[in-house]
């Protein structure tokens, strides 16, 4: 499917979401001066991800275009995946300076993490589909069984790489896209299966955020208020309106394309792991929060997501 699509989504994707984290770091630079310019790309990289699960009344609604509609539904499940290398490399950079490394140790440290992830999830990606060819020709497999191998290679990905240094979210992802690749046929099955399981595990994670970031309202101060707002209008819609102009797509169809942009578990896992692995550096208390109350914006600001005529593209 993704073969057949691109030209839109892959705008989005490769000049729209570097433009994206720029604009976000700049913003959070200047809002934020406890911030080390490490720190600030951080922020940017982990807000930088969309998620259509967020705007399926979007992706879903035939009153969009269906250029449209494809565009942002493929653009939100690879931008993820794209923006982990942006993630770890600011991750490593920031744990860096932190801890005074060189500045060779540190891109050296995040080339590796990046490289072992993607290694395994090429691999694995390779080893999984020749086996499912197996398992369905011998038919070892069928049906639901089946459909629960398209989401064991993911969880297989990730503990591998992360077991041998490299990142579990590049590795999950590269193993996703070589199968594709090499010609697997996603079922409606098996789609319908994980979003079915992916929509649950969301569900979960948004209702303990909600009640971890219900505790740290008093602490919302100005300076994260204005970048939420900033986050979802200027830094969201200008490198969309820069990296579509000579498109032809009319001016409504940009400002549209802008708007839609909900964040969601991506961020939510990234601001997790990013506790998890740069405890020591002095700004993360800064950027917990920035992005607990992004996400609170985002959240109330996908109710207005919701196109009632959509003008032609």
């Amino acid at each position: 499917m993704l073969r057949q699509r691109e030209g839109l989504q892959n705008c989005l994707l490769l000049i729209g979401l570097p433009l994206t984290i720029g604009a976000g770091a700049a913003t959070a630079a200047f809002l934020f001066p406890d911030l080390i310019l490490a720190e600030a790309a951080l922020l940017g990289a982990i807000l930088a991800p969309t998620d259509a699960g967020l705007g399926q009344l979007i992706v879903n609604n035939p009153k969009v275009p269906v250029r449209i509609r494809q565009g942002l539904n493929i653009e939100s499940g690879l931008n993820d995946g794209g923006a982990i290398p942006f993630f770890i490399f600011f991750l490593v950079l920031a744990n860096g300076e932190e801890l005074n490394k060189p500045i060779g140790t540190i891109f050296s440290l995040a080339i590796e993490h990046i490289g072992f992830g993607a290694l395994v999830g090429i691999f694995l990606g390779l080893l999984g589909e020749w086996l499912s060819r197996r398992a369905v020709k011998a038919s070892w497999t069928s049906g639901l069984y089946h459909r629960i191998g398209f989401l064991t290679l993911a969880v297989i990905s990730w503990l591998v790489a992360d077991t041998v240094g490299g990142s579990g979210f590049v590795a999950a992802f590269l193993a996703g896209m070589v199968s594709e690749a090499m010609g697997r046929k996603v079922e409606k099955e098996e789609i319908i299966f994980t979003e079915a399981e992916g929509n649950i595990l969301s569900l979960a994670v948004f209702f303990i955020f909600g009640v971890a970031a219900a505790t740290r309202l008093p602490d919302i101060g100005f300076p994260e208020v204005v970048y939420a707002v900033l986050s979802l209008t200027v830094i969201l819609i200008v490198p969309v309106a820069i990296y579509l102009i000579g498109t032809k797509l009319h001016r409504e169809t940009v400002l549209f394309l802008g708007w839609f942009g909900p964040r969601g578990l991506a961020s939510v896992v990234l601001l997790l792991i990013a506790m998890e692995e740069a405890k020591g550096i002095p700004g993360l208390e800064t950027i917990n929060l920035a992005v607990r109350v992004f996400l609170i914006f985002s959240g109330f600001s996908s109710i207005s997501r919701q196109p009632q005529n959509f003008i032609p593209i």
